[in-house]
């Protein structure tokens, strides 16, 4: 039986003892000490890491394969309508017969992120962590059996495209702009659905490690679509642009449940009735 209190250790030292005890199950990760919430999940087999969930990221095949660049988001969306009601497994063998991708395509994008997971979650510092040694059933998914060795000394050093991303964009909370000027050189551009939502978020408000968090993405994977978008110019750094008084007062009353009309209205009304002319009797 595998023991863990969480408190006293972290994702590093509990990998470490899946690892060396060769634990199948699955390892939780809870968002609140109430275990109401799981935010992750990575299950193990014998010491191995096989597959990896974590919320608001979507795990299928499809979405994985669109991640990783091997299909484009109007190839994502036709294969989807094809083999809707495919498993993860048959459809892989429908798309390699089908020459969408290939094989190495596949398990490299599953091994990517099944590791990408894992290493955000070796800096866990919240919530809960729990070990059951009930894992379930992964019959009908395409996963890769990761070895956590390998996995836990490769976590210790940035890998060389990490050192080189971080040299050439050090600071993540400058903010960026979306270029009006590059509104011709979208069109032979193929951008992922991430990169779409970079660019939606690229208004001069945001830190670029904000827009990451709301994307659901790393660090890493932040760093290198920014730079490709910078590349490319579809975006500038720029200044931080201050938000202007009336638009606080806004969101600030919409937060507090009065939608902007209404608030025109009260001010309407007001203004009129301080306004209104007084009739004097004589």
């Amino acid at each position: 039986m595998l023991a863990i209190e969480d408190q006293f250790v972290s994702t590093t030292q509990i990998m470490n003892v899946v690892n060396l005890a060769k634990q199948t199950g699955i390892l939780i990760f809870y968002e609140d000490r109430t275990e109401t919430k799981p935010y992750a999940e990575l299950i193990f087999e014998r010491g191995k890491l096989l597959f990896a969930t974590i919320r608001n990221r979507p795990d299928d095949l499809v979405s994985i394969l669109l991640r990783a660049g091997k299909l484009n988001d109007l190839q994502a969306h036709h294969i989807r309508l094809r083999f809707h009601a495919a498993t993860d497994k048959s459809m892989a063998i429908q798309l390699i017969a089908a020459n969408f991708v290939t094989k190495r395509d596949i398990v490299n994008s599953v091994r990517q992120h099944t590791i990408e997971i894992a290493l955000d979650l070796l800096g866990w510092d919240r919530g809960t962590v729990k070990f059951n040694q009930n894992p379930p059933t992964l019959q009908d998914r395409v996963f890769v059996a990761i070895e956590l060795g390998n996995l836990l000394v490769e976590s210790s050093k940035p890998t060389q495209e990490q050192v080189e991303l971080e040299k050439r964009l050090p600071d993540l909370d400058q903010v960026i702009r979306f270029n009006p000027a590059s509104v011709e050189s979208l069109e032979p551009l193929r951008l992922s659905t991430v990169m779409w939502r970079i660019l939606g978020y690229a208004n001069a408000k945001l830190s670029i490690r904000q827009i990451g968090a709301l994307c659901n993405i790393t660090d890493t994977e932040i760093r290198r679509m920014v730079i490709e978008m910078l590349d490319a110019k579809l975006i500038k750094i720029v200044q931080p642009e201050a938000e202007s008084d009336e638009n606080r007062r806004m969101n600030f009353l919409q937060k507090m449940g009065i939608k902007r009309e209404r608030m025109r209205q009260i001010e309407q009304q007001a203004y009129s009735q301080v306004h209104q002319p007084r009739v004097s009797i004589g």
